[in-house]
């Protein structure tokens, strides 16, 4: 596909190493770069972030899907062993790797084994939250919405490390391009999610959102870029698309159509970007380029507001309801692995509107930028895998 015009990306982020550290490429043969593993969990989301952190390090990976069901996940926590089925048996032999990087809870027994297997060499990454006891990891690399404790092993980031998508390899890509071209700006991107256990988007829902978009749209004189995801209801997507006045483009998202999905092409394409509040991963993704974000913040579910409610009782703080903390016991209880807190997207929207990294809808972007969140995942990795080079051989950096 040829290169389109687009291009309003953040440059990539050179991370400083961590001193004494010898350059990741050039400096040594790739035989003494560390060795990773990255296991992936086949969700879109989640594995961007696993390969984004894994193409920063510059260090050579393999990569495996396992698809480890939630029976095996059980009987890992029972036995110590992980599934030896045919099909996967070849995944996990030695030699050992230096590093482990999973995400989610499905591959944490396995990263496990791994690092028992290789008598403790083996270093643990997990990104999000691990659904196990945290002292598993010799690092885990989490964002608000878990609420995880404050651990030394535990790096609280303010987004996830999802990086911006490359546009798609396609006949599809260059229409999109095309129609993309014939807009006038500023571009505006709408990234659509859908329902979860926080969050609600219905027909209601998508029609003043449409109102709001059309009318930011119609007072810049510029266009729309719509899009919807996997999550989005098909009813209410083509609501706010129908209700929608202002010059637009858009796609409605079906399992038949994905491969065709502009997400990526709008992306680049975008002056100025609205996301739903529901989806981390898109808007870390919103984020990652230089335009402005605004947040449409999706009504909350009936459990979820009274469970903010519970919350705010029990912090007895009504001026920063959003980011109360659990309790000491429950998070004894969390880094045990006994408790997994349900997400609190509210405490992701809170820091990214502090840090003005985005605004909600209706009032003016921040051109802020704050530390890389990729950046101090990088240093974290590399100071822990020097210290490692440094105890298992002294000579060879």
């Amino acid at each position: 596909m040829p290169q389109h015009k687009f291009s309003n990306s953040e440059q990539p982020i050179e991370a400083a190493p961590a001193p004494g550290l010898k350059p990741l490429r050039g400096a040594v043969p790739t035989s003494a770069l560390p060795k990773v593993w990255a296991i992936l969990e086949e969700r879109a989301g989640d594995d961007n972030q696993v390969k984004n952190l894994v193409a920063a390090l510059g260090w050579p990976c393999e990569f495996k899907a396992p698809l480890f069901t939630m029976r095996d996940v059980i009987l890992h926590r029972i036995t110590g062993r992980i599934p030896r089925r045919s099909a996967q048996a070849h995944l996990f032999k030695p030699p050992w790797p230096d590093l482990v990087i999973t995400i989610g809870g499905r591959s944490a027994a396995a990263a496990r084994w791994i690092k028992l297997r290789s008598k403790g060499r083996t270093k643990l990454i997990c990104l999000g939250r691990p659904w196990a006891p945290l002292h598993w990891f010799d690092l885990v690399v989490t964002t608000p919405q878990y609420r995880l404790p404050d651990l030394p092993n535990v790096l609280h980031n303010t987004l996830p490390l999802n990086g911006l998508p490359e546009p798609a390899d396609a006949p599809s890509a260059d229409q999109w391009v095309s129609a993309i071209e014939t807009l006038p700006s500023p571009r505006i991107a709408v990234m659509v999610g859908g329902s979860n256990g926080n969050f609600r988007f219905d027909r209601s829902v998508a029609v003043d959102m449409a109102s709001r978009i059309d009318a930011l749209a119609r007072e810049s004189g510029g266009s729309l870029m719509i899009t919807t995801s996997p999550r989005s209801d098909p009813e209410a997507g083509k609501a706010l698309l129908e209700s929608v006045r202002a010059p637009h483009i858009g796609f409605l998202w079906r399992p038949e159509t994905k491969g065709q999905n502009p997400y990526a092409e709008f992306l680049h394409a975008a002056d100025h970007i609205v996301v739903t509040g529901d989806s981390a991963s898109m808007i870390g993704e919103a984020c990652a380029t230089r335009a402005k974000v605004s947040l449409y913040e999706l009504p909350e579910t009936l459990p979820t507001r009274l469970l903010n409610a519970l919350g705010r009782l029990g912090s007895g703080n009504d001026a920063h309801h959003d980011l109360y903390r659990p309790r000491p016991w429950i998070d004894r209880l969390i880094g045990m692995g006994c408790w997994v807190p349900r997400r609190a997207m509210n405490r992701l929207h809170q820091q990214l509107l502090s840090r003005g990294r985005v605004a909600r809808l209706g009032e003016d972007p921040s051109e802020t930028r704050d530390i890389s969140d990729l950046d101090m995942t990088l240093r974290r990795v590399r100071q822990m895998i020097l210290e490692q080079q440094k105890a298992n051989q002294p000579d060879a950096l």
